[in-house]
């Protein structure tokens, strides 16, 4: 394996010398898309991993790692270049090459000149450091991803005792049913998301709000909207600035509410009445369906309307 990387790096360094810029621009725009795409499909895969690892702090710890650890690097090459002595990078090369005349049989391999330092020409050189720093770097994000996931696994029931909790569950609510009496209340516990669309969906976006998710959407351009209750949708501004909302007092009091979504040529919506309170048209309705007056109240009289019948 040695043997083909070297003969790999020898064919390399000889084509990048015969066009330095072509080769190593080509080299470093590969490498590059090749970094951004494996960095993407790693990012999503830690995002599935659990619902409470975010994956951008990671990528920032990890560059910050890579970074320190190049800088030491380079003090270290510069105090070996000021003392004279071959580099780090040539000092791996000479790892790398055969036993013996190992400095001779490099140089004959990367066409080197024997004033030049032993190591790659720039076109080479430069994509490999590159390669070098994302496959440590990638390397450290994995590895910080899958631990934090695996500490935060931690905090889950194992399934085993999940399943005798929500079999026992199961039990006490079956009971209840039989006997009329009110649902137990279940403790609210941690449970693993199952490994399908649904959890996959919800570890990945579970720990953004529903802001910040309409918002990354509609930079993607996705046809996105947030699902609002009738009091949101009431101050909704982009819903009255179509007349969706429509205005009418109530009880001594100013009330906005959804208007209708059905809008008819020739026969606009007019809301001449506020909507009726609860049992407002009891007795109508009753009186319609058959029932004497004297009936209704003795319903009413029964309870058989509830508290708010008597008001209205």
């Amino acid at each position: 394996m040695i043997d083909g990387l070297l003969r790999a790096l020898g064919a390399w360094s000889r084509l990048a010398q015969t066009a330095p810029w072509r080769w190593g621009l080509l080299a470093m725009a590969l490498g590059l898309i090749a970094c951004w795409l494996v960095a993407r499909a790693i990012r999503a895969r830690l995002e599935l991993l659990s619902d409470r690892v975010a994956a951008g702090p990671i990528f920032a710890v990890a560059g910050l790692s890579v970074l320190a650890l190049a800088l030491v690097w380079w003090v270290a090459d510069a105090i070996l270049f000021a003392a004279g002595q071959l580099l780090l990078e040539e000092r791996l090369l000479l790892l790398l090459a055969p036993a013996g005349d190992g400095e001779a049989f490099l140089r004959q391999l990367m066409q080197l000149r024997v004033d030049q330092r032993l190591m790659p020409p720039a076109p080479v050189l430069l994509p490999l450091v590159l390669f070098a720093c994302a496959a440590l770097y990638l390397t450290i994000v994995l590895w910080m991803g899958r631990t934090l996931a695996e500490m935060t696994s931690l905090e889950q029931k194992p399934e085993d005792v999940l399943a005798k909790e929500r079999a026992a569950q199961r039990k006490a609510i079956a009971q209840a049913l039989k006997e009329g009496r009110p649902m137990p209340a279940a403790e609210v516990v941690s449970v693993p998301l199952a490994d399908d669309r649904l959890g996959r969906t919800f570890k990945l976006l579970g720990h953004w709000t529903s802001v910040e998710l309409v918002e990354r959407l509609g930079k993607a351009r996705v046809n996105v909207a947030r699902l609002n209750s009738i009091g949101e949708a009431a101050d909704h501004e982009q819903l009255a600035s179509i007349g969706g909302i429509v205005e009418f007092d109530m009880d001594g009091k100013h009330v906005k509410a959804v208007a209708s979504p059905f809008a008819l040529e020739g026969t606009p919506t007019v809301v001449d009445r506020p909507p009726p309170r609860l049992a407002a048209h009891t007795d109508e309705i009753l009186e319609e369906l058959g029932f004497s007056a004297g009936d209704v109240a003795a319903l009413r009289a029964d309870g058989a309307f509830g508290s708010t019948a008597g008001d209205a």
